[in-house]
Order: C-alpha cells, then sequence, then structure tokens
C-alpha cells in the first residue's frame, strides 16, 4: 500500500446513493500481506455513533 485509503470526512459527506455501513471490505481473503509506506485513515471519530452496530 503506497499512499492513503481515506473514506469520506463524515456521514454528512457521504453519497446519499451509498450505504453507510461499510466503505473499505475484504471478503474471503486469506494470507494477504499489505506492504508499503501507505496508511488506511478511517476517520473513525464521525462514523462510530452511526445506529448500524453497537461498539466492540
Amino acid at each position: 500500500l503506497d499512499g492513503v485509503i481515506m473514506p469520506p470526512d463524515g456521514p454528512d459527506s457521504w453519497p446519499e446513493s451509498a450505504p453507510t455501513a461499510q466503505w473499505l471490505i475484504f471478503y474471503e481473503l486469506d494470507g494477504v500481506t499489505l506492504r508499503g509506506s501507505g496508511s488506511v485513515q478511517g476517520r473513525g471519530q464521525k462514523w462510530w455513533n452511526l445506529p448500524c452496530k453497537p461498539h466492540r
């Protein structure tokens, strides 16, 4: 991963036509390694209080 993976700033910036439950999905992966100098910036603070799932 070289660069930054980042969602919109918060729910108010998310496109209305897109579901807000998931923005990045890895499905049925096995043995995957991400390497590089980049990062995943989830911008979680504004998303955590959405009523879709309980906090873990």
